[in-house]
């Protein structure tokens, strides 16, 4: 079964892929659900937490809560890299 993230902002009405969210109000929905952790399905990561996109804006992933997570940057580095 693959993880869904709740949905905090959704798109417009008329929504296209070039409509980007606010990245500040993102970012802070995206920490907020969080609760300031590591979202990487393992023991807790301490860090500095990094935005990630599970579907990467250029192949067409779009700028909502529920296409983001915030990981640690090892967590991060693995998405990017092994995702």
């Amino acid at each position: 079964m693959a993880v869904r993230f709740p949905t905090i902002l959704e798109a417009p009405t008329g929504w296209t892929p070039a409509w980007r969210a606010p990245v500040a109000e993102l970012r802070a929905a995206a920490v907020d659900r969080c609760r300031a952790n590591c979202e990487w399905p393992s023991p807790w990561h301490e860090g500095r937490l990094e935005m990630a996109h599970l579907v990467q804006s250029s192949q067409g992933g779009p700028d909502l809560l529920s296409n983001v997570v915030m990981l640690c940057k090892i967590h991060h580095d693995v998405l990017d890299n092994h995702g």
